[in-house]
């Protein structure tokens, strides 16, 4: 396969100036990945050579490497099963393919790792190469056997990032070019151990082969001297038929003969005579039998040891690292980008690359221009120069992700529709499909359904009112069905994407303190120990001096204002809450644990004292605490409320709820991104955008995360 594109490029050079090109055996698929070793500056100029030496073409092509893939896993394979029949026999095992016997198994696990996230459509839009070698395959590839190549076989993250960032400074490379790298380099590393598995397996068949020869000559030698020339005569017969006289087959021959009885000599000295008829000699053989084994060792360690470093390394840092995409989104005005966290980013980008898609020309450079076009909008806005929404004056325009990802989508994509020829603008993307269209569909299939029923009924005869009758019978079924029909063609056609979030793995910044509220009913002594011990687990698992615990409780609903025993209750649950806050608190957080009570009110409409409207009413005057600071029904309190200061954020759980560990630093990253945070329409009362709740799921059965994409939060 190789050899035909690379035989295929050679009448399509241009007359640009060719660098220090990989050799012809290497790209045909017989040498072993290995050229020049070059210095990290040496091989910084290379990479800069080949950029503006390599020319790509776009539009979809073949996949020549998934199939590439195949054949060298079947390769291995075969090698794999020959050696180890070898070993099986008592065959000692040249080093290398000891190793391969050994680390066969982290083989088979590359090999189902490139399978699993090389998918067949993948490598065919990767841009392919032109002009360069190897000829019509993904540029990205041909970088990874040159820097394998020239580098021994051994990828380490410094000579890989010099290599990319020079050949980048020549000329870009796409977003899902370098998030292909770690996979063309597995590709490019099993393609490197499957040429070296060949040659083992030949020098381990060649030096069987020498030791049944040495095993013949000594027996016969022992047995019946006067036929050892027959034995010469078969050798020298063998020797002409197959050319079996290699270095590895000499090398082992004399091992074994070396040092037998006098009869024996008559052996060596006809190979000695028949090396030197091909200008050699013995000892050349043996040293270039000792030459490649070392070779082969070597190569067969490197590629190992660089596998095994692929899989250590943080890919992600190294694509924002070296993307220019990543730099240029990294200019953000509200300065929101870098605080995002890593999934965040990686979607902006991945917006980026799919909008690049729709465009005609160069992918690199068409992301480099969306991306600036996301940021000169947002710059726009930033300086005032943009109109701004009367009804949503709190928009941040200013961050590009308004741009890329939310209601400015629409504005982008018919600028790059003048600027790029982008394909079908959306002038409204962004913008969700409205509820009366949703109804509208709805009621018309509900509709078309109940006539199509009554059309196939039509031979009853039973007259318009048995029909409306009938159809108003049949209406609400059909319309229960048409509407789990739509939710769950809904499900399975709308793209799930997770809010957008920010970075706080060090810790919740001050503007979104945030409190934690476990709204409950206190009615003994028995229920308080448990509420208390799931308190401070959840504390324990969301470490942060941001963090406020509050129990918010009440009594049962009971006949009379107060229950007996209930003041010692509330006296335990005070002391509680404050051994907690001694066991418990920090210096920027003195008290990390809240106890709110409420006490019972009259509730007329259902004849029982209670607390106001139980939980919600609970949580209502919480909230109106915090924005105001009116104690209200708040009666009995445990901790000091200068806790609540400064908070912006609300989580509810119930008592039976876990905060798996950082849970809470996840669901605060949401709600304080820009794009989430509430934003109220200046007639103060409707939301214009963001959201003002969030209702997470925290717990998945595998059931239901197989049935929905939406399965997350």
């Amino acid at each position: 396969m190789i050899a035909q594109l690379t035989s295929a490029s050679q009448s399509r050079l241009s007359s640009a100036a060719v660098p220090d090109a990989l050799p012809a055996d290497i790209l045909a698929g017989d040498g072993l990945l290995r050229a020049e070793v070059y210095t990290r500056e040496r091989l910084e100029r290379h990479a800069a050579d080949l950029a503006r030496w390599h020319q790509v073409a776009r539009g979809r092509g073949g996949n020549p490497l998934l199939h590439r893939l195949a054949e060298n896993a079947r390769v291995l394979n075969h090698v794999f099963e020959a050696l180890r029949r070898a070993a099986a026999e008592g065959q000692p095992a040249v080093p290398a393919g000891e190793w391969l016997l050994d680390n066969y198994h982290q083989v088979r696990e590359q090999i189902a790792l490139v399978q699993r996230h090389l998918p067949r459509g993948y490598s065919r839009i990767l841009p392919r190469l032109s002009v360069g070698e190897p000829l019509g395959l993904p540029r990205v590839y041909a970088l990874a056997l040159e820097l394998i190549a020239h580098a021994d076989g051994r990828v380490d993250s410094d000579s890989l990032t010099a290599f990319i960032a020079a050949y980048q400074r020549q000329t870009p490379l796409a977003l899902g070019e370098l998030w292909a790298i770690p996979i063309m380099l597995r590709l490019a590393l099993l393609e490197n151990l499957r040429r070296v598995a060949v040659r083992v397996e030949r020098i381990q068949r060649e030096r069987a082969a020498a030791g049944e020869w040495a095993q013949r000559v000594i027996r016969v030698a022992e047995d019946n001297p006067s036929s050892l020339v027959i034995e010469l005569a078969e050798l020298a017969r063998a020797d002409t038929d197959t050319q079996q006289l290699s270095a590895s087959f000499v090398a082992e021959l004399h091992r074994r003969l070396q040092g037998q009885q006098t009869g024996i000599t008559l052996v060596l000295q006809w190979l000695d005579q028949r090396l030197s008829e091909r200008h050699t000699t013995m000892a050349d053989l043996i040293r270039t039998d000792q030459q490649q084994l070392a070779a082969n060792q070597i190569a067969i360690e490197n590629a190992f040891a660089s596998l095994r470093r692929i899989g250590s390394s943080d890919w992600r840092a190294f694509v924002e690292e070296l993307s220019p995409l990543e730099a240029t989104l990294a200019k953000d005005p509200a300065a929101i980008y870098r605080a995002m966290d890593a999934a965040t980013r990686d979607r902006y980008r991945r917006e980026v690359e799919t909008l690049a898609r729709r465009c005609p020309g160069n992918a690199a450079e068409n992301e480099l221009a969306i991306a600036a076009s996301a940021l000169s909008l947002a710059l726009e806005a930033d300086s005032g120069r943009l109109p701004v929404d009367p009804l949503d004056t709190a928009a941040p325009r200013n961050h590009i992700g308004w741009w890329l990802i939310d209601a400015g989508r629409g504005e982008m994509e018919m600028r790059l529709g003048r600027e790029l020829n982008l394909r079908r603008p959306r002038p409204h993307a962004g913008r969700p499909v409205s509820f009366p269209i949703y109804a509208a569909c709805l009621t018309g299939f509900t509709a078309i359904s109940t006539l199509a029923a009554l059309s196939a009924m039509s031979a009853w005869q039973i007259g318009w009112i048995g029909a409306a009758v009938l159809a108003i019978t049949i209406a609400w079924p059909v319309s229960q069905a048409v509407l789990q029909t739509a939710n769950w063609l809904a499900s399975r056609l709308a793209a799930a994407h997770p809010l957008p979030r920010l970075d706080l793995l060090l810790g919740v910044p001050p503007e979104l303190r945030t409190a934690i509220i476990v709204p409950t009913m206190l009615r003994s002594t028995s229920d308080l120990e448990p509420l208390l011990e799931g308190l401070l687990v959840r504390a324990m698992a969301n470490p942060d001096d941001q963090l406020v615990y509050v129990l918010l409780t009440d009594g049962a609903d009971a006949s009379v204002p107060n229950l007996p025993g209930e003041d010692e209750l509330l006296s335990a649950a005070v002391a509680a809450i404050a051994a907690l806050n001694v066991g418990h608190s920090s210096t920027l957080n003195p008290t990390r644990f809240l106890l709110l009570h409420r006490h019972r009110e009259w509730n007329p409409g259902e004849g029982v004292w209670m607390g106001r409207e139980r939980k919600r009413g609970k949580i209502e005057d919480f909230n109106r605490l915090v924005r105001t600071g009116e104690r209200g029904p708040w009666r009995t309190l445990a901790g000091d409320l200068a806790a609540l200061t400064g908070v912006r954020l609300v989580i509810t759980l119930d008592t039976d709820t876990r905060l798996p560990r950082d849970a809470a630093r996840a669901l605060i990253g949401a709600m304080g991104h820009p794009l989430v945070r509430p934003r109220i329409q200046s007639d103060g009362h409707n939301l214009a955008g963001g959201h003002a709740v969030l209702q997470p799921r925290a717990v998945i059965d595998l059931t239901s995360a197989r049935r929905s994409r939406f399965a997350g939060w």
